[in-house]
């Protein structure tokens, strides 16, 4: 995956129904920003197989979790990846310098920068 794709997965999460999402039996609710009712969004209902036979009618199904979960598990593995694209690409750029001219000291903090560590 590269930037690129990163970025519509980006903003097709921020064009979704902003959240948070939960569970609330077989669907998927949302609050808006300006709600004066907390879950007033239906995002999505669940009508798995099992569901629409009569065959399962009590708890939150594993697939409305999942649902539920996305757009916070989503953005949370988007961040990590462009993080590690944003290190990836400092490291092709690390080994194209000229090493008479090689500051290491300020590539080691650009580097402890990008990995979330404070000198």
């Amino acid at each position: 995956m590269n930037a690129e794709d990163l970025a519509s997965i980006r903003r097709r999460l921020d064009a979704a129904t902003s959240g948070p999402w939960r569970g609330v039996g077989d669907q998927v609710r949302a609050t808006a920003a300006d709600a004066l009712i907390e879950d007033n969004i239906l995002v999505a209902y669940y009508t798995g197989h099992d569901h629409r036979l009569g065959l399962k009618t009590t708890g939150v199904a594993a697939d409305v979790d999942l649902i539920a979960h996305a757009p916070t598990d989503i953005a949370a593995l988007l961040g990590d990846a462009e993080r590690l694209i944003e290190i990836r690409d400092f490291h092709r750029e690390w080994g194209n310098q000229d090493t008479d001219t090689l500051d290491l000291l300020t590539l080691w903090e650009q580097l402890g920068r990008l990995l979330g560590v404070t000198p």
